[in-house]
């Protein structure tokens, strides 16, 4: 099965809390390592669902849900063009799929607005019917939450900034690759970015080795709001514990300590704006934090205890019981 991506192109109803696991050995691995919450979003299609912010702890997705729904999540379609002679898809092909993909996202928004603004002046008597999905776009429509973009390219990131500003929506950019690029323009127009992995190559030949090592610096430079994340794709789960090591990355690349630190911790809570929760030791916040022996971003550094909500954490974990599994087969034991 392909229980991590949703089926079908238009799923704003979709609800990324429903689906969690709260059984996955995955929560305690990353656990073990200083990470508390989590953005979990859906995966496909154009408009994937409505992400969630996460604890890394409880029995059920209700235990785990801090906040929901966090955000619209989208997809934007790849702008690029393979011209090459061995693309898989001729180029006119790839126009038309790149155009009706995009046509279909602005067909759904103009749908979900109709729709909302037709139910809204309906009579009591005679009430439009619900639809779910366009239902599940109200709060982002109506500017309660943002829009969760996910494009790395330079051409789709534009692509999406004039498109936001066309809907009056609230845009995030998630993914970024490019986004060192556009700089200047992110700064301005003050829009977040959600960086992927700063452990990455290069996306072009012709880029230098550490392009995406010194992304978070040149933003930093720049003065684009901006968090590390570990990531979007739907395997980057079970990596989610080298968080702080994406982040010493772009520290060894000129990014400020200070600011590495805060791109994992504060500045993810100030974007998602859940600030006035978690992201900080702060009077008032949610008694969440960690104790180590070291730097945080420091690979040798150990997890020494971690509390989510004032709660002292277990721990334990698959990859600690299997490490002393086959330290005692080592010890003849």
């Amino acid at each position: 099965t392909r229980d991590m991506v949703e089926v079908g192109e238009i799923t704003p109803n979709v609800r990324a809390e429903h689906a969690v696991n709260p059984d996955s050995t995955l929560l305690p691995v990353a656990r073990a390592n200083g990470i508390t919450y989590v953005r979990t979003a859906p995966r496909g299609g154009l408009i994937a669902g409505l992400s969630a912010l996460i604890r890394l702890h409880g029995w059920t997705w209700e235990d785990l849900t801090v906040s929901a729904p966090l955000a619209l999540q989208v997809e934007w379609p790849r702008m690029l063009i393979d011209r090459r002679p061995q693309a898989r898809t001729k180029p006119k092909e790839q126009e038309k799929r790149r155009d009706e993909r995009l046509r279909t996202l602005k067909e759904a928004f103009a749908t979900a607005r109709a729709y909302l603004k037709a139910r809204d002046a309906a009579d009591p008597d005679h009430p439009v019917d619900v639809d779910a999905r366009w239902e599940a776009m109200r709060p982002a429509l109506e500017g309660d939450i943002p829009v969760i973009v996910d494009a790395d390219e330079i051409t789709a990131m534009e692509a999406a900034i004039e498109w936001a500003e066309e809907e009056g929506i609230r845009l995030i950019l998630s993914g970024g690759a490019d986004a060192w690029r556009l700089a200047d323009v992110l700064a301005e127009k003050d829009i977040p970015v959600i960086l992927g992995s700063t452990l990455s190559m290069p996306r072009r030949p012709w880029e230098p080795y550490d392009t995406a090592y010194k992304n978070p610096t040149r933003l930093h430079e720049a003065g684009v709001r901006f968090c590390i994340s570990g990531g979007g794709s739907s395997f980057m789960a079970s990596n989610a514990r080298n968080l702080p090591y994406n982040a010493a990355m772009a520290e060894s690349f000129g990014l400020p300590h200070e600011e590495a630190i805060r791109a994992i911790t504060l500045y993810p809570a100030q974007i998602l704006g859940v600030d006035h929760r978690i992201g900080s030791l702060e009077v008032g916040k949610d008694a969440t934090l960690m104790v180590t022996d070291g730097d945080p971003l420091d690979i040798r550094t150990q997890v020494l205890q971690v509390w989510i909500d004032g709660e002292r954490m277990d721990l334990s974990n698959r990859h600690r019981d299997l490490y002393e599994r086959y330290q005692q087969r080592l010890q003849g034991r």
